[in-house]
């Protein structure tokens, strides 16, 4: 009896091992939109000579709430258009900036990751579709921990401005989100902020591991409403370098982990080497980061910026080219 039941532990501790998944938004990774700022730009009269500027990749030191609230009767939010779904994470009215770094030097060991997605603040308005700026997580169960690593746009002045933002949960595949658990919490340093979030630490994350245990979550990661009367706590831009979620994957109706849902992690087979990407094996497929093929083979020439590479064995990457 002793033995079976060391036997019945060991094979539920490797279920659970193996069960247990990184889900990680790595922004670096992420492809930008064709009609996003990253890779459309957009041109107006920024220096007011009468001409129109172009300005698209990397932002610099362009002040995206001057020109958003460029009309003062109109806050319009127009450049963070980009929605859509990569590498299982879903995100809506966000701007993709996979090459750039953050505004104000890291002062994290590690450095904060390179590359972020940007959310807006929320809108107060009743069209659903354009008050919203946010990222979802894949369907998750059993939650364990969040990381995350964000960054300000704007200089962060405790007496009388934050960086908000908050982490919501959905039981209902994201039909509505639980209105009395979330957690809250703000960009909390100019050089960038990592910050992991589990049930030691923060009793709202308590609340939605233990619904995790019983049910399918979706997390969304989102700002607060662009509103004076909220004071410091006015919503803000709020870059997001990495989520790293550890949880299980979405049960099935019977309490069964779906583990054909959890990404495989495949070691790097594409060396970069004097302008080239080369494979020992099998073949890699390079593209522009719009979507252009540039060439396929066992070693293929890469373009100078962004590169997308693929291989026949299904590993993926970015890299760029100066």
């Amino acid at each position: 009896m002793r033995k079976l039941l060391l036997i019945g532990i060991l094979i539920q501790s490797i279920s659970e091992a193996y069960s247990q998944v990184e889900f990680t938004l790595q922004s670096s990774e992420l492809i930008p939109h064709d009609e996003g700022f990253f890779l459309g730009g957009v041109s107006y009269d920024f220096n007011g000579d009468g001409l129109d500027e172009f300005i698209n990749g990397c932002p610099g030191d362009f002040d995206f709430e001057d020109y958003e609230r460029r009309n003062p009767a109109e806050v319009t939010y127009d450049l963070h258009t980009e929605s859509g779904e990569q590498f299982g994470f879903t995100y809506k009215n966000c701007m993709i900036l996979p090459v750039c770094e953050a505004k104000y030097p890291s002062e994290l060991e590690p450095a904060l990751s390179s590359g972020f997605i940007q959310m807006r603040p929320l809108i107060d308005t009743t069209d659903t579709d354009l008050m919203y700026s946010y990222i979802l997580s894949p369907e998750i169960s059993n939650l364990q921990s969040i990381t995350m690593e964000t960054s300000a746009d704007v200089s962060i002045q405790p007496d009388r401005r934050l960086i908000p933002y908050n982490i919501e949960y959905s039981i209902d595949g994201g039909e509505t989100f639980v209105q009395d658990y979330y957690i809250s919490d703000v960009v909390a340093a100019q050089g960038g902020y990592r910050v992991t979030y589990d049930a030691e630490t923060n009793e709202d994350f308590a609340q939605i591991q233990s619904d995790s245990k019983t049910k399918n979550v979706i997390l969304r990661f989102v700002t607060n409403v662009d509103n004076s009367n909220l004071g410091a706590y006015k919503g803000q831009y709020v870059k997001v370098h990495k989520i790293v979620v550890v949880a299980d994957s979405a049960m099935t109706t019977s309490g069964e982990i779906i583990l054909s849902n959890a990404p495989t992690l495949l070691s790097d087979p594409i060396l970069i080497r004097n302008g080239y990407a080369s494979v020992e094996s099998g073949t890699v497929t390079a593209y522009t980061i719009s979507g252009q093929f540039i060439g396929s083979g066992d070693s293929v020439k890469l373009g100078k910026g962004l590169n997308v590479l693929t291989t026949n064995s299904g590993f993926r990457k970015k890299v760029f080219i100066k």
